[in-house]
């Protein structure tokens, strides 16, 4: 997974005055590993989402804790490299306003100086400009001012707000009413080239 190897198991607690895993302790944590690995392959989680979804399953935090530690040792986990690679996947494929993808973040359990980093490097600008294409690719069978509502209300749920709309809308109508460049779709972004994707599936809205 990821190109990393499968973990081992040498720097989990040990059953007391043994220096050896106790059975039970062993068999939960095989099966917390079985669980991140399926979590994993689905896409690339933050800390705290594999903490979250552990618990969920009834995992003890000594469980919990040990494997998240390992597993970000390894490189399976790496919240920073999500982080930017989050940012990076919505530019491409669902632009929206900065404080959007920093609310986003959040949401995943990030640390607020990862945040910053990763939506510091962010042009918002262009992100509009990809947006406003997309309404219009979305909208393209409408026109006039039932057009320019739409586009207006999807830019609006992307977390645009007044200046920006402002701007775009002395310019309406576009030039010749057509998209003006065309933005790429873009695939998902990932931990690797493989296909890990860190968006999950979202209803068109």
């Amino acid at each position: 997974m990821m190109g990393m190897d499968t973990p081992t198991h040498n720097e989990f607690p040990s059953q007391p005055g043994t220096g050896e895993i106790s059975p039970a302790l062993r068999a939960q944590l095989a099966s917390a590993w079985k669980a991140v690995y399926r979590l994993l392959r689905y896409r690339p989680r933050t800390e705290a989402e594999i903490r979250r979804a552990l618990r969920k399953k009834g995992f003890m935090d000594e469980v919990v804790e040990a494997v998240v530690a390992e597993a970000r040792e390894i490189g399976w986990l790496n919240d920073e490299a999500f982080a930017q690679l989050w940012v990076e996947s919505r530019a491409r494929s669902r632009p929206r306003a900065k404080w959007v993808l920093a609310q986003e973040l959040r949401e995943k359990g990030l640390a607020e100086d990862l945040i910053e980093q990763a939506v510091a490097q962010v042009d918002e600008q262009a992100l509009f400009r990809a947006a406003v294409q997309k309404a219009l690719r979305r909208y393209r069978h409408l026109s006039g001012e039932e057009q320019r509502r739409k586009v207006v209300a999807y830019l609006a749920r992307r977390g645009f707000g007044y200046q920006h709309l402002r701007e775009w809308l002395d310019a309406w109508p576009p030039e010749g009413g057509e998209v003006l460049e065309d933005a790429s779709e873009g695939e998902p972004a990932s931990l690797d080239a493989s296909s890990h994707t860190l968006d999950e599936e979202e209803s068109a809205s």
